[in-house]
Parts: structure tokens; sequence; C-alpha cells
């Protein structure tokens, strides 16, 4: 790397770090569960979108949605809710219905 190159570099640097925080010292880092929950989904969906029906794939993912965040919710925030189960169960059931119906047609 030549002086003009780290000339730019440092340029650039300097116009952006007034805009650009990554300290993560002043970051919660609960912030980033999100992304890291959904990078790990995006890399299953990989893996299983060849493998299974996009209806049983669409299902699944908002399960898992819905699971997470009631484990989030549950663990994290102390937020518990019975109607939250008993929708992720409506869900559930739901799946296994239309799986079930599948098979026999």
């Amino acid at each position: 790397m030549n002086k003009t190159h780290k000339k730019i570099i440092n340029k650039i640097g300097n116009t952006y770090k007034n805009y650009i925080n990554i300290s993560l010292d002043k970051t919660n880092l609960m912030m980033y569960l999100g992304g890291i929950i959904g990078v790990f989904n995006i890399l299953i969906l990989n893996i299983i979108v060849p493998r299974i029906s996009p209806v049983i794939l669409t299902l699944l993912s908002f399960i898992g949605q819905l699971v997470s965040g009631m484990v989030i919710d549950a663990f994290v925030y102390n937020m518990f809710s019975i109607s939250k189960i008993l929708g992720c169960l409506i869900v559930i059931a739901g799946l296994v219905i239309y799986q079930l119906s599948e098979e026999k047609a």
C-alpha cells in the first residue's frame, strides 16, 4: 500500500467517523440477537429448501419465529403469555393436519 492509498483511506475514515459508531462498549449486545438468529435462520433454510414443500417451509419458519420470540420474551423481558403459547400450538396443529392430509392424497 503506497502513500496515496493510505491518504485516501484516512480521508474516508475521518469523513465518516462521526457518522459510524462501532464501539461495542456503548452498545447493548442484546440488540444483535435478532441478527444472529436471522443468520442461523437463513443458513438452515438454505439447507432445508430443496427437501420440503414451500407451505411447510413457510409454516416451520413461522413457528420458529414464534417460539424464539416467546423464549426471548420469557427469559430476557420476563414476559410470559398463555395466549402466545396457544397460538403457537394452533399453528403447529395446523401444520400436522396439513402434513397428514398431504400424505393421504
